[in-house]
């Protein structure tokens, strides 16, 4: 099997245009209610804080609202603490 490689993405060629926000707020409101019904460990626990203020980050985008520089570095922060504090990555999550 041929390994697959990542392709380079310069995020400045990328305008907020580009994204399809309704399908981002769909996975991820998936995601959230994944991970919110199913064990994932013992001592996984989810901050809902977080997840609610990626949803509601999601729907503003989703409804055209204008792009909240804090509100997105507010999630990304609340994001990787969590993710680093639980020791696990996206991908063993989904």
């Amino acid at each position: 099997m041929k390994a697959r490689r990542a392709i380079p993405v310069n995020t400045a060629d990328l305008d907020e245009g580009a994204l399809d926000w309704q399908a981002v707020l769909g996975r991820t409101e998936r995601m959230v209610k994944i991970v919110r019904t199913r064990l994932i460990h013992e001592r996984f626990e989810l901050d809902e804080a977080g997840a609610e203020q990626l949803i509601e980050y999601c729907r503003d985008m989703a409804a055209g609202q204008p792009d909240n520089e804090q509100k997105w570095k507010a999630v990304l922060t609340e994001a990787v603490e969590f993710f680093t504090a639980q020791n696990r990555m996206r991908d063993q999550i989904a």
